[in-house]
């Protein structure tokens, strides 16, 4: 399947206007009412295409809801403010489009720093019955709390070099050997971000806290890692409270660059869930 923009599957779009700015999101409503909706949300400058290697797998049997990260994608803040770049003004964000939908049951499915605002919605909204994260929490240099002065550091680089930054990321995220269309169109996509917005959101999500928000949502939370970048100090920190499988042979990008695998995984916990 060839990488292509979320406007080619014929999706219905909507949008959530703000005082900030416009959050939009794309819906297939097929399933009966009484399957649960997903809510499918990107990582950090990601948009709703990182979600298109699963359309076809869940749509029909799903309800979805697939949103652009706010800020990112068709997503914009007409600012980057402490108060629009944090992910509990995200979650209000999603919740509000949810009830705009008069969802009902859902899980959230979240790619990275998606899945810290997947568990951040399930905090404040009753109707998140359990979240997945998709290889998200199991980065312990990201997810322990950061302290202000290592937050404002990364801040300051992405703000100095934020196509560099990038690309030294995607190093990171792409195995050797990897899909190197893929890796250009990741690296596309998430350099069209607006800078300001970009790294004020990073620098909030560094002050994030996973065990407070595990502490305070009482619901089943999953992750399907990447076997490459899993870091195996995450057991004895959070292995009690989230159960991880992992998946050999993927990057950071694990839905992308090994969707079937992926798929495979994620319609498993689906249909323990639904």
């Amino acid at each position: 399947m060839s990488l292509t923009l979320i406007d080619h599957f014929s999706l219905e779009s909507a949008c959530f206007n703000f005082p900030e700015g416009k959050l939009y999101y794309y819906k297939t409503i097929v399933a009966p009412a009484d399957v649960p909706t997903l809510i499918l949300i990107p990582g950090w400058a990601g948009a709703a295409e990182m979600w298109q290697r699963q359309l076809n797998a869940l749509s029909g049997r799903f309800n979805c809801l697939i949103f652009d990260y706010p800020g990112f994608g068709r997503s914009h803040f007409l600012s980057a403010n402490e108060a629009s770049c944090n992910l509990n003004f995200h979650a209000e964000l999603i919740k509000m489009a949810l009830d705009q939908e008069s969802t009902g049951e859902c899980i959230a499915i979240g790619h990275s720093i998606g899945g810290a605002l997947a568990l951040t919605l399930a905090e404040i909204d009753t109707r998140i019955k359990a979240v997945i994260g998709a290889d998200s929490f199991t980065y312990m240099n990201l997810y322990p709390q950061a302290d202000m002065q290592t937050a404002m550091a990364v801040k300051q680089g992405l703000m100095d070099d934020f196509t560099g930054s990038l690309n030294g990321l995607m190093d990171e995220y792409f195995p050797p050997g990897s899909d190197a269309e893929l890796r250009n169109w990741v690296t596309k996509t998430m350099t069209a971000a607006n800078v300001h917005v970009g790294a004020a959101i990073l620098e909030q999500f560094m002050l994030w806290s996973l065990r407070e928000k595990l502490d305070a949502y009482h619901g089943p939370v999953f992750a399907i890692a990447a076997e490459d970048t899993y870091v195996e100090d995450f057991q004895p920190a959070f292995g009690d409270r989230i159960e991880v499988t992992c998946i050999s042979k993927a990057g950071h990008f694990l839905m992308l660059d090994q969707a079937e695998a992926f798929n495979h995984r994620l319609l498993s916990l689906l249909n323990k869930l639904a």
